[in-house]
């Protein structure tokens, strides 16, 4: 069910996947890149009404699913403004913490 952003301004009303795809551009290497709310701090922000989002976990929750209980969100691009689901993996915190690099390495290890 597609939940739709009604704009205060008597605009059209669209769904939050056309509001957060109106806020990133595609780079060469594939990252999404967040230009809308938080870009400056490198903080992606996403409203979803009342509240706001961290804009990586809103694209996670979107298109891949639920974050497992206890579990983080690791981009493996190394791009704090990627929202591209495909650049991120699941894993549980793990200490001492790791760099994104050697989560990245991990992760490829895995495969």
């Amino acid at each position: 069910m597609k939940t739709l952003y009604v704009n205060p301004r008597n605009g059209p009303k669209v769904s939050e996947e056309e509001r957060f795809t109106a806020k990133y551009i595609i780079t060469r290497n594939g990252c999404w890149l967040w230009v809308g709310g938080g870009a400056k701090r490198f903080e992606p922000r996403f409203w979803v009404s009342p509240v706001m989002v961290p804009a990586i976990r809103w694209s996670y929750a979107h298109y891949i699913g639920d974050i497992p209980i206890g579990e983080n969100i690791y981009q493996t691009c190394d791009n704090k403004l990627c929202v591209n689901p495909d650049h991120f993996c699941s894993m549980k915190p793990i200490y001492p913490m790791l760099t994104d690099e050697e989560i990245r390495n991990r992760k490829l290890e895995a495969i």
